[in-house]
């Protein structure tokens, strides 16, 4: 109980994080955010490049 206690972080003082990692952090935010916005290009897309021939069948069938 006392060896684990000791290895616990105390969550009221700041962590000390090097230059390095918030270099890692940086580029993998980065990284993520560039493909969050490539895909919600092809999800929004999709149904643009959907909705001409669904118009199109839709006035057919009408």
């Amino acid at each position: 109980m006392i060896a684990a206690k000791c290895r616990m972080p105390n969550p009221l003082t700041p962590e000390r994080v090097r230059a390095d990692d918030d270099a890692a952090n940086i580029r993998y935010a980065s990284i993520i955010s560039t493909h969050g916005a490539m895909a919600l290009v092809y999800v929004l897309s999709g149904p643009v490049l959907v909705m001409p021939f669904f118009l199109l069948c839709a006035t057919l069938i009408v």
